[in-house]
């Protein structure tokens, strides 16, 4: 009777390791196949986002060097024949308050064109850098005297890489185009400010509230591809954008971009 009990408790025993064993195999098992799924899915997606870095790196180049063209089309062409014709009205011996009005519109024109080839100038904006380039887009819009605008700069310098200045730059010039062609504002307010671990760009109006995401997920004719293109900057800069409107007018962007995207 003793042999017997013992041998079946060794069989239990050996039946209960033996199912721990299986246990710990069917675990382990499970482990490396979800490490292997999340590894091949974790290089998938980097694979994914290496390519559409590629992508996006490649239409800004061409957008880039587009603006490039047109910045010199505007400087050596059109500004050139502008000044021509300002030099031929300035010869005309004619005393008449409509001409001196024309001569005047006129030499604001040039001036502006100048202003606004320069700051479509990739070249320009990499040598001067994101907060120069920031000066000189708002003074260039204040010259306009459409728009009160109050700029506060709450940073000396900006360690980040020429390219990263660059995308900051064209979302805050995108957002300047986006107030004033569509919100009707009449004042302006912009700051950029340093935390502890990111830039902060905001840029408030007193204009016609909208809901930002809605108008940049529109398509066709009235497609806001500009607002678009501000939401995959701040994404390839790693960055966050907040849309809010102020009240029942106005609205206020806050860009926050990491200093080290």
């Amino acid at each position: 009777m003793s042999s017997e009990l013992s041998e079946i408790t060794f069989v239990l025993i050996a039946g209960t390791l033996l199912f721990v064993f299986l246990i710990f195999i069917l675990i382990a098992f499970f482990v490396i196949y979800q490490k292997r799924k999340t590894r091949i899915e974790e290089e998938r997606r980097q694979e994914r986002e290496f390519y559409e870095k590629e992508i996006w790196n490649a239409q800004t180049e061409i957008r880039e060097e587009t603006m490039r063209f047109i910045s010199r089309e505007l400087h050596d062409n059109i500004s050139q024949i502008l000044t021509i014709t300002h030099y031929n009205l300035n010869r005309l011996e004619i005393d008449s308050p409509v001409l001196e009005e024309t001569r005047s519109s006129l030499q604001d024109t040039i001036m502006q064109i100048r202003l606004l080839s320069k700051a479509l100038n990739t070249d320009n904006l990499m040598e001067a850098g994101l907060i120069q380039s920031m000066n000189f887009e708002v003074d260039r819009l204040r010259q306009i005297k459409r728009w009160n605008i109050d700029f506060f700069i709450e940073v000396t310098d900006i360690p980040l890489s020429g390219n990263t200045q660059l995308l900051l730059f064209r979302i805050f010039q995108e957002l300047m185009t986006n107030i004033i062609k569509h919100s009707q504002a009449e004042n302006i307010f912009i700051e950029l400010a340093e935390g502890d671990n990111s830039y902060k760009l905001t840029i408030a109006n007193d204009g016609n509230p909208y809901d930002f995401h809605e108008k940049a997920r529109e398509y066709g004719f009235h497609k806001g591809s500009g607002l678009k293109n501000v939401l995959k900057r701040v994404e390839m800069l790693k960055g966050q954008i907040d849309v809010r409107p102020n009240g029942s007018k106005g609205m206020t962007t806050l860009i926050t971009i990491p200093k080290l995207p």
